[in-house]
């Protein structure tokens, strides 16, 4: 399991996979390239900066990303 840095602000968790990103741009391209399913990432930039710190969101059974 990958430890987050002081610095990183987002957690993804697609298929079982944990990762930790600081910059929205770096979570929208992770899921773009790690998920078979079609992402709109004008929306999903959209509601990644409008997430409070501890809350997640989910994009599907298998993917979600939190606001660390």
């Amino acid at each position: 399991m990958e430890k987050p840095n002081r610095s990183d602000k987002y957690r993804t968790l697609i298929e079982g996979e944990e990762r930790f990103f600081r910059y929205v741009d770096e979570v929208i391209d992770h899921v773009e390239d790690k998920t078979s399913f079609e992402v709109d990432s004008y929306d999903l930039r959209t509601n990644l900066k409008a997430l409070n710190k501890h809350e997640i969101y989910n994009l599907r059974y298998d993917c979600s990303i939190q606001r660390v």
